[in-house]
């Protein structure tokens, strides 16, 4: 077989309803024409806050390295999660030792992975009035670079007073160029005055934006709680929804092995990064490796004198010899 089982229903979104990850803030908006529709508002956000108890117990020390794409993995599995759902009797009836909950609780936890995911992705990114300041240094720097350069060309300002600018994109660095530019032209403002369309005001304007802009980044690098305490939960939810999915991988792939569908079931969130594939049913294990017999030095072979050579000696013990020693 090389699809899903036979009678596994894939229509269903996610399975979500199932889940029980609704709230009274999440409502449930069908519609006839698009059967996704019914997936729940805010589903990621309960999720998340249903396995917040399960999440403060997960061991630091059993983390799983986040070396995949999050986002990519929670679709993986969102997307074959009904066919995993409908195989939850089968793995009741054949393998009654495991853990039915792995199964129906293997959406919530990619969800609540998926948000934790977000919430990091969001406390990563600056403050927005960081990202606006920057984008205003970074135009005010091109045009005093520019001036400037003019002004060395000039010969009214030396060279080496613009050789220390760190011209690079990151927003200190370009709130530290704007300072060392504005400090420039105030310096030499009595020979440039009236020879650069740098106004005074604009200067001191930028000095004092650049002067706010790096007091705010300075802040914000002495103060990662917010962001370490995001990436440590982002760290449990997948952590606990790696394990999860991995338990029923490994009850699917003993459900499903003569089919040999398991990894279309529930393929691995690693595919690509190891490409080894167990043997199938159908292969023939290798033959065992014929036994090599230790190497003999050569026996010189007499001549009888009439042109036949003798029978080769050989070496008691050895095969076609003599199992007894001489003497």
């Amino acid at each position: 077989m090389t699809g899903p089982p036979a009678g596994l229903a894939l229509s269903c979104p996610f399975h979500i309803i199932s889940e029980r990850v609704v709230t009274s803030q999440s409502p449930v908006v069908a519609s006839s024409q698009d059967p996704f529709t019914a997936v729940p508002a805010f589903r990621r956000e309960d999720a998340l806050a249903a396995v917040k108890p399960e999440l403060e117990g997960v061991d630091p020390a059993s983390f799983v390295p986040m070396n995949i794409d999050i986002a990519a993995a929670v679709t993986t599995v969102l997307g074959c999660s009904p066919a995993l759902l409908e195989l939850r009797g089968q793995i009741m009836e054949e393998l009654p030792k495991f853990d039915t909950n792995k199964v129906d609780k293997l959406v919530t936890y990619a969800l609540a992975a998926g948000q934790a995911n977000i919430d990091y992705l969001l406390a990563a990114q600056p403050d927005e009035p960081v990202a606006e300041r920057h984008e205003k240094l970074t135009k005010l720097r091109e045009v005093f670079v520019s001036d400037a350069r003019a002004l060395v060309k000039r010969g009214l300002v030396d060279d080496a007073m613009i050789e220390g600018l760190r011209m690079t994109q990151g927003y200190k660095y370009v709130a530290f160029d704007v300072l060392v530019l504005c400090r420039l032209f105030k310096l030499q403002w009595q020979k440039v005055s009236g020879r650069t369309g740098v106004l005074l005001k604009e200067v001191e304007e930028a000095q004092h934006l650049a002067d706010i802009q790096d007091a705010a980044i300075g802040v914000r690098e002495h103060t990662p709680a917010a962001l370490n305490k995001a990436n440590e939960a982002r760290q449990r939810a997948w952590t606990l929804f790696v394990n999860d999915y991995e338990e029923v991988r490994r009850a699917v792939g003993y459900l499903r092995f003569h089919e040999d569908d398991a990894e279309q079931l529930a393929p691995s969130l690693w595919a690509g990064r190891n490409n080894r594939k167990r043997p199938s049913a159908q292969e023939s294990p290798a033959a065992p490796a014929t036994p090599v017999s230790p190497a003999v030095a050569p026996i010189a072979v007499p001549s009888t004198g009439a042109g036949t050579p003798a029978p080769a000696v050989v070496a008691p013990g050895m095969p076609g010899g003599s199992p007894f020693m001489n003497g």
